[in-house]
């Protein structure tokens, strides 16, 4: 009888945990993982960028754009490309570190570092080096890559390796300084005009190698003359929110509108409007303004033109 009892216990403790092992929430909860993030899932950009005696080092940033949490594991996919899209060379390996698998919540990042040896530190015959367009980038088990414009001389030979990407880290990785006035290109979109005023986007552009930030309101002065003499007050700041952009390697911009007000209706003796030969623009945490020619027309008495905050892209 008790040998029997024990077999009749054991009998419906079995059962009970196939029962609850059936059962869709018990199956739910145990199975639970957290999908790695795919395709368009996820967003590429450069973080800090950098040069030093024989290596170019890029912070490869990834995020996560979509509405749900997906995890990434392992190290980034760079090849070098020329402009037509042909594959120079060969693909980065994984340098050394051990994968962890990070969870990135939506707009979260994650970043790795792509190491590659300049061409002057290999033999020329294995090397045969060759200026690659840009890079293929793709994160770990992604078969989504993004083609960005990043010119360097590398080795198109088949026995050399030079390119190492490190394994993922949380985080946008080391934050980028400052544009320097040297480091910008300064330009003017095409003028919009609106209704009582005409909208001039102010673009920046980095055309080198090291990412850089700006932050804040460019300082634009309207002027006239070779000598570049100041006319009128220089425009006010527009209240709106503030970034913080990064400018990407080879070409990435940011923008500010410079709003002119139409002084035509306004009141000539509180206006005393002067036409204008253009502007001299001063970027954030910078010294050195660039005068750029645009013929307007403001007011001498009082302030007639605004400045926006600066936002990613060129559209101000």
């Amino acid at each position: 009888m008790m040998a029997r009892g024990r077999t009749t216990g054991c009998l419906f403790a079995v059962l009970a945990l196939l029962a609850l092992a059936s059962t869709p929430t018990a199956g739910a909860v145990l199975g639970r993982r957290t999908p790695t993030c795919q395709g368009m899932a996820t967003r590429f950009s450069f973080g800090m960028t950098n040069l030093d005696a024989s290596h170019v080092n890029a912070e490869l940033v990834f995020t996560n754009v979509s509405g749900a949490a997906c995890a990434l594991d392992g190290a980034p996919r760079v090849r070098f490309v020329a402009r037509g899209g042909k594959v120079i060379g060969n693909a980065s390996v994984p340098g050394r570190g051990g994968a962890v698998s990070i969870t990135l919540e939506p707009g979260a990042q994650v970043h790795a570092m792509l190491r590659t040896t300049t061409p002057s530190a290999w033999p020329p015959a294995a090397c045969r080096p060759t200026l690659a367009w840009g890079v293929l980038v793709a994160a770990p088990s992604s078969a989504h890559w993004w083609r960005r414009h990043f010119p360097l001389s590398v080795c198109a030979g088949r026995r050399v390796h030079e390119s190492t990407t490190a394994p993922l880290a949380a985080g946008p990785g080391p934050v980028p300084a400052w544009c320097t006035s040297a480091q910008l290109t300064d330009s003017l979109g095409r003028p919009q005009r609106g209704d009582g005023a005409t909208d001039v986007p102010l673009v920046f552009t980095n055309p080198v190698l090291y990412t850089c930030t700006l932050r804040g309101y460019p300082t634009v002065r309207s002027v006239r003359g070779a000598a570049h003499d100041p006319v009128g007050p220089p425009a006010v700041p527009a209240t709106a929110a503030v970034r913080t952009i990064w400018l990407q390697p080879f070409g990435g911009r940011a923008s500010s509108t410079f709003a002119v007000k139409d002084t035509a209706g306004l009141p000539a003796a509180a206006c005393r409007a002067k036409r204008t030969s253009g502007v001299v623009v001063t970027a954030p945490h910078t010294a050195v303004g660039t005068y750029l020619v645009y013929n307007h027309v403001v007011c001498q008495a009082a302030p007639s033109t605004t400045v926006s905050p600066l936002v990613a892209g060129s559209s101000g």
